[in-house]
């Protein structure tokens, strides 16, 4: 009996760390709810990295995302799947012409979390680019 009033001690724990540790959670500091957080949040949850990866970047190519999104967006690639599924939609983020100052700052200090370098220069490469276009 005390062993299973343990595991669900442990099952709600690890229920509440996964809701204050989420992608979304991690976006709250930069402005309120987008009206990509629903398709953000969706493609979040596709178990498939690169069925993932293929709607995530459908999203990041959209111009108007804010802060929020782009931050929240950024998140979801990163968690997960395969380095280069995450440089594929972060590549993309890069590229908007649309990418907010905020979001290109917590993409430079999260970069180090794509695994390999080669997919990290191509994420830094888009930013250049997109640099260069303004």
């Amino acid at each position: 009996m005390h062993l299973l009033r343990l595991a669900a001690l442990l099952s709600i724990v690890g229920l509440v760390s996964c809701a204050t540790d989420s992608p979304h959670r991690r976006a709250q500091s930069f402005g309120e709810h987008g009206p990509y957080c629903a398709d953000i949040e969706a493609a979040f949850r596709i178990d498939f990295s690169t069925d993932r990866a293929a709607r995530l970047k459908r999203i990041a190519s959209v111009v108007d995302l804010s802060s929020h999104e782009q931050v929240f967006l950024i998140e979801a690639a990163l968690v997960g799947g395969f380095s280069s599924d995450q440089a594929d939609v972060l590549s993309a983020l890069a590229s908007n012409p649309g990418l907010t100052g905020e979001a290109r700052s917590y993409l430079g200090s999260n970069i180090e979390r794509i695994d390999f370098s080669t997919e990290r220069q191509r994420v830094v490469d888009a930013m250049i680019e997109n640099d260069a276009g303004r």
